[in-house]
């Protein structure tokens, strides 16, 4: 089960409306194993519509702020403008952190819905990563 703070899920879906038609992205920290932070990132995919990217540079930047700031990284976002809140074929082929929660942000209904996966490889060789769904535990502001 993942914890986020419940100003943290409202600020993702806030992301994913304020960036529609695109898909948005960003990153997630806290301490303790809870989400308080949101970090929002540019998309710099081409193809924003379909897909997410975030730019080496502002994910070197923004893993420096982390560890200048004393918090973990603790997820990935990003939303769906049209489908499902699943993880795509092209999503777990990309996924590159196993010891994070990724968060997709669904605006294909209203109101969005927002679910959680861990995305793992069995092995380094495997072309894709297996998700598994992470419970949502929404707790009180700190």
């Amino acid at each position: 089960m993942v914890q986020v703070l419940r100003s943290i899920y409202d600020a993702m879906v806030d992301h994913a409306l304020d960036e529609r038609p695109n898909e948005c992205c960003g990153l997630l920290a806290g301490t303790d194993g809870v989400i308080t932070r949101i970090y929002r990132a540019t998309n710099a995919a081409e193809r924003k519509r379909v897909r997410y990217d975030i730019d080496t540079t502002e994910l070197v930047q923004l893993f420096t702020l982390f560890r200048e700031s004393g918090v973990d990284h603790l997820g990935i976002y990003h939303s769906h403008p049209n489908s499902e809140p699943s993880p795509s074929e092209t999503d777990r082929r990309l996924a590159r952190y196993d010891n994070v929660v990724y968060f997709i942000v669904s605006l294909r209904s209203e109101p969005p819905e927002v679910r959680a996966f861990r995305l793992r490889r069995n092995s380094p060789d495997d072309d894709a990563a297996v998700p598994s769904d992470e419970p949502i535990d929404l707790v009180p502001e700190r």
